[in-house]
C-alpha cells in the first residue's frame, strides 16, 4: 500500500539548478556564490561528460582520455537564477588566479564568452569583485550533492573533504558505487539562461 503523501520528503527534494557551459552566442554572467572550485577527472564517453572511476572506469578502460572539470555556483541577477558553471581546466585559470588574490571567489562578477561564437570554441574570462551595495547574495547550493543528481550517483556517497593547506578548497570523492556505477551516467546540459 503506498505512503501518501503532500511532499517529497527531504531525500528526494532537488532544486532545479541548471548546469551552464559557456554558449556559443551570448555572454553568460554572474556572481560567483561558491568560495571555491570544486573539479574531478572526467571523460567524454558515450555523448556524455562523467566523471573518471578510475580504477574501475569503463572509459578508462576503453581508453578514452581524462580531461579536469570544474564547477562553481552563480548567481544571474538579471534573471534571479542560481545556476551552476561548468569549466575546463584553461577556463578555471582566471578563476584560481582571483581566488589566490583575494582567497574566495565567493562575490566576484564574471563574464564568460566565445569570441567565435562556435559551441566549442575557446572561451574568455572576466572576474572582477563585484560592487555588493545593496544586494543579498542568496546562499550557494551544495555542488557535490547537486552534481551527484545530474549524474544519477547516490548522494550518500559523495563526500566532501577539505584538502591540505587549510586553504578551504573542496574535493569531491567519488566513493566506491561510482566505480560500479552504470557507465551511461547522463549529465544534463542547458545552454540557455532561462
Amino acid at each position: 500500500m503506498p505512503n501518501w503523501t503532500n511532499r517529497p520528503t527531504e531525500q528526494h527534494r532537488h532544486p532545479h539548478i541548471q548546469l551552464l557551459r559557456t554558449p556559443p552566442a551570448k555572454i553568460l554572467v554572474g556572481i560567483v556564490l561558491s568560495h571555491d572550485l570544486i573539479g574531478c577527472e572526467t571523460h567524454f564517453y558515450r555523448n556524455r561528460t562523467t566523471p573518471c572511476a578510475a580504477p574501475n572506469c569503463p572509459a578508462c578502460d576503453s581508453q578514452y582520455p581524462t580531461r579536469w572539470h570544474a564547477w562553481l555556483a552563480a548567481w544571474n541577477q538579471k534573471h534571479n537564477a542560481i545556476y551552476i558553471f561548468e569549466m575546463t581546466a584553461a577556463v578555471s585559470e582566471p578563476f584560481v588566479d582571483y581566488h589566490n588574490h583575494y582567497g574566495t571567489l565567493h562575490g566576484a562578477m564574471f563574464k564568460a564568452w566565445r569570441p567565435s561564437r562556435t559551441p566549442n570554441g575557446r572561451v574568455n574570462v572576466e572576474i572582477s569583485p563585484a560592487d555588493l551595495a545593496g544586494i543579498t547574495l542568496p546562499p550557494a547550493p551544495d555542488l557535490p550533492s547537486q552534481l551527484s543528481h545530474i549524474w544519477s550517483i547516490p548522494n550518500h556517497d559523495i563526500q566532501q573533504s577539505r584538502l591540505p593547506g587549510g586553504n578551504g578548497e573542496l574535493r569531491t570523492v567519488l566513493k566506491d558505487v561510482l566505480r560500479t556505477q552504470n557507465p551511461t551516467l547522463r549529465h544534463q546540459t542547458r545552454q540557455n539562461m532561462p
